[in-house]
């Protein structure tokens, strides 16, 4: 066995003559069907994870990026976390490969919080989009229902289109060019440096 490597590998191809649809926002339980790595037309490497719910009729895939130029921390945060849910007590080995995670997470049962992202289609209308969190994003099947962490509240787990047209990028800052630097406190500025 060798460690990843994305350089060398591509994803295969799905068979298209089967259509699920996709997992909705909320809180669901899950399995893990598939898991394939590649690299996008930017060059980018990443794993993808590709949970079903658990009677089989939807489906959601969680592309997970590289995060280093050597591709063995690419998701280490979050492939540490479905390991932690799925397997507590096994100690995480430094190194892993696809044929190691699909030996660990196939056909294994966890909950998972997915969230919704409203977009406009083409045609005008307004689709959703599902993500998982970007932490905490998953638990044990084990724990009930009714003790889990996982509270879904669509006005916050939600982002409505509406709202994203409303409000702005929260980095962009409005200028102001009626600053007057004669009204500020002489004293306030001794304090900052530059």
């Amino acid at each position: 066995m060798s460690n990843l490597n994305f350089k060398l590998t591509t994803v295969a191809p799905k068979d298209t003559n089967e259509y699920k649809a996709h997992i909705n926002p909320g809180v669901h339980e899950v399995k893990i069907v598939d898991i394939t790595e590649g690299t996008n037309k930017n060059g980018k490497d990443y794993i993808a994870v590709e949970f079903e719910n658990l009677n089989g009729t939807r489906t959601h895939t969680e592309t997970m990026y590289c995060s280093t130029e050597s591709g063995i921390e690419w998701t280490s945060r979050r492939i540490k976390e479905i390991f932690e849910c799925l397997l507590p007590s096994t100690a995480i080995p430094e190194k892993l490969i696809v044929a190691q995670l699909k030996k660990a997470f196939m056909g294994k049962p966890l909950r998972c919080m997915f969230l919704g992202e409203e977009y406009e289609k083409k045609d005008g209308s307004v689709g959703m989009s599902t993500k998982l969190r970007l932490s905490n994003f998953c638990e044990a099947i084990s724990i009930p229902g009714s003790e889990s962490r996982f509270e879904f509240d669509p006005s916050k787990h939600i982002k409505r289109l509406e709202d994203l047209v409303k409000k702005p990028s929260s980095f962009i800052k409005p200028v102001s060019n009626d600053l007057d630097l004669e009204d500020l406190d002489k004293s306030a500025m001794d304090e900052v440096s530059f």
